[in-house]
């Protein structure tokens, strides 16, 4: 028996199952089967089967162990990254295992889904290839927490590598403080301060991060969370001279950092130059001196101001973007126009006397409703002067009506499929459904011979319901109306809080009495400051041979790219908060740490440029407008309308690409039916074309 193939002209070739037999002497064949259509595979198959070899299914040649299978592409990828930039040497040269714990704590920083204890990490990445692949399988969080206290003592000589490697002399370095907050109270550095977050009362660290002109990382230094922008910059400037050994550099940061004082301090030391931007009242200065007028943007928008007797021996840039103008002036009308609302609330309070403050409101109702079971179908509007109430009439019907309209179904499937018939009989099942609850005596059964139509009446389930609660707010409505808000200190508190929330109170003019409050918008002072829409100054001590006007603006802009750090390492991927720690030391380990996973992440994004929603025309960033808003090129504007690459694969966010890289598994196995001392092997998932393609994007990492 054997299979042939016959062909055909103009079809594919028949596949004929024959065997050979013999009649009066002579061998001939016969057909058996026409195998044509079956499979490829099923006839390589049959073919096997009759040249006499053994066919086993897939499960007898290899089986996967149990919990065999655990993610590995994601890992793979942050490890070969790892690799390129060799992180491993930055950490320790000689291997130990403190340096594959922190290799790993970073890696797992980059990997996980949402920011996790020690001992959760320590959980976590057992789904993972990371703990195999590092040799710290057997880690609990003691390990990783002494880990970190040995990561902590060579701070300083990571930091020194990282700034051989990427610092170098005269080069930019971009500094700026930011700040993350507690929940608990108990670590030395936490301290109320000025919070980035907008977590008001709330113990906060604060950390400054400064990185090279392409925003790679290259030191943190963790400071309480009081600590003044300025005061960090000179422990800054003399860890960048002293003990990175950097000759000469130049210190770009903020106006709230590079204040005046420490410009003073900069002039002193021959190794530091520096750019950052004037105060809006150095520059309404300049423009009051007819230094800056508007006829001068004519133009450009932007030129350069002779030397000025305020600011010797520095050069002032000033600048006027008429988009941010516009921002800022529509901003503004906005801003004044919610505090007008406000304070004209106000002023209606102190005509009409009410109940004082949203606060209160809420607490008088909170008070007064407890742990009724209705309260969770009633939303309130609390105003300062008031309240309104909604009641969600449906979700009340839904829940009280909702055991009986179930059994009532039940009743209606019943005389659907006939097990249950006739008036009578279908009349004596609904009444006992219905003298089960009380709320029944709200529902209307209409009783046929082949059925039954409910209906409900639910004004009357809402009334008899929420009667209670109704009666308890009436007290809480009575103090509103009895209630007063008189007096000039009340009312100055409660106008203070207004003008305060927007940040509008320098734009009004406020006339408060003890029955009386009038306000008025300082025109002048809106006119003043709209003068100056759009407009700011950059300063600099550079000498204009060494940086041109155009690209010292572009130096100081460059400060978002620390701020892009900020943003990852605080909300986005690496996620520094929350902060589960409690003793300095380990605070100050965990920001280095996520530093590190940064400045790890940092080359990945631009490696993975080309398949995420990132620009890829870094370089017109050197030659377009500095002063101008950004703009996207044409084809990171085209990813990002068409969600597509040129070859109309996906585009991704890093944590999307990591995720789907996630999808490669290494499945650990072994020979079909072998005992368990048989050796094992491993098996990967084949990566697709956007896996292999990130892959080979990593390989072109430099560190």
């Amino acid at each position: 028996m054997y299979i042939a193939v016959v062909p055909n002209r103009t079809s594919p070739p028949a596949i004929l199952l024959r065997e050979g037999y013999r009649e009066g002497g002579k061998v001939k064949t016969r057909t058996l089967a026409n195998l044509s259509k079956l499979p490829p595979p099923a006839i390589e198959a049959i073919r096997a089967a009759l040249k006499g070899e053994k066919l086993v299914t897939t499960d007898q040649l290899v089986e996967i162990l149990p919990n065999g299978s655990p993610a590995h592409g994601h890992v793979d990828a942050v490890l070969r990254a790892m690799k390129r930039v060799r992180f491993d040497k930055l950490i320790a040269s000689p291997r130990c295992r403190e340096r594959d714990l922190v290799v790993a704590m970073v890696a797992a920083r980059i990997l996980a889904p949402k920011p996790k204890s020690k001992l959760a990490t320590t959980r976590w990445w057992h789904d993972t290839t990371l703990p195999d692949l590092m040799g710290v399988a057997d880690a609990d969080e003691n390990d990783l927490y002494a880990a970190m206290d040995w990561l902590l003592e060579r701070q300083n000589d990571i930091e020194n590598r990282l700034a051989s490697r990427h610092l170098e002399k005269d080069a930019l370095a971009l500094y700026d403080l930011s700040s993350s907050y507690f929940e608990g109270a108990s670590c030395p550095l936490a301290a109320l301060g000025h919070n980035r977050d907008g977590k008001k009362g709330k113990l906060q660290v604060n950390y400054g991060l400064l990185t090279n002109q392409a925003g790679v990382p290259i030191s943190v230094s963790v400071f309480e969370g009081n600590t003044a922008d300025s005061t960090t910059l000179m422990p800054l400037v003399n860890k960048v001279s002293d003990e990175f050994g950097v000759s000469h550099f130049v210190l770009v940061g903020d106006r709230g950092m590079i204040t005046q004082t420490q410009i003073d301090a900069l002039r002193e030391l021959e190794q530091v130059d520096w750019i950052t931007a004037l105060r809006t009242e150095a520059i309404r200065k300049l423009t009051d001196s007819g230094h800056v007028q508007m006829d001068l943007f004519d133009q450009r928008n932007l030129f350069e101001i002779e030397e000025h007797d305020d600011f010797p021996g520095e050069r002032l840039v000033a600048c006027r973007n008429p988009a941010l103008a516009r921002r800022r002036a529509e901003k503004r009308r906005a801003l004044i126009a919610a505090t007008v609302a406000e304070l004209q609330q106000v002023q209606r309070m102190v005509q009409r006397g009410r109940l004082q403050g949203k606060d209160t409101i809420g607490d008088a109702l909170d008070k007064a409703i407890g742990s009724s079971k209705m309260r969770r179908h009633v939303r309130f509007d609390v105003r300062d002067d008031g309240f309104d109430m909604a009641i969600d009439k449906d979700s009340v019907v839904a829940e009280a009506t909702r055991t009986t309209i179930e059994e009532l179904d039940r009743v209606k499937r019943q005389i659907t499929r006939g097990s249950l018939t006739g008036k009578e009989a279908i009349g004596q099942r609904v009444s006992k459904v219905l003298a089960r609850r009380k709320v029944s005596k709200h529902i209307r059964v209409e009783i046929h011979d082949d059925g039954l139509d409910v209906s409900i009446d639910g004004d009357s389930i809402v009334d008899e319901l929420m009667g209670p609660l109704l009666r308890k707010l009436q007290p809480v409505r009575k103090r509103l109306e009895q209630g007063q808000l008189h007096g000039q200190d009340a009312i100055g508190v409660r106008v203070g809080r207004v003008i305060n929330k927007y940040k509008m109170a320098k734009h009004f003019l406020l006339d408060i009495h003890d029955d009386h409050f009038d306000f008025t918008i300082d025109e002048a002072n809106v006119a003043a400051e709209a003068a100056l829409d759009g407009i700011y100054v950059v300063r600099t001590s550079l000498p204009k041979e060494q940086m041109d006007s155009d690209e010292t603006v572009r130096s100081y802009k460059a400060l978002t790219k620390v701020e892009r750090a900020f943003r990852t390492l605080k909300t986005i991927d690496i996620r520094v908060r929350p902060i589960h720690h409690n003793l300095e030391s380990r605070v100050r380990a965990h920001i280095f740490l996520c530093m590190l996973a940064y400045y790890v992440e940092w080359h990945m994004i631009e490696a993975w440029r080309p398949l995420l929603f990132c620009d890829e025309d870094q370089a017109a960033k050197a030659t377009r407008d500095p002063v101008a808003p950004a703009k996207r090129s044409k084809p990171a504007l085209h990813k990002a309308a068409s969600k597509r690459l040129e070859d109309g694969s996906a585009v991704h966010s890093f944590e999307t690409l990591l995720d789907h890289l996630g999808a490669i598994v290494r499945n650990t196995c072994r020979r079909g039916g072998a005992g368990d001392d048989e050796p094992t092997f491993h098996m990967l998932t084949p990566p697709n074309h956007t896996q292999q393609r990130a892959y080979d994007l990593l390989a072109t990492i430099k560190a």
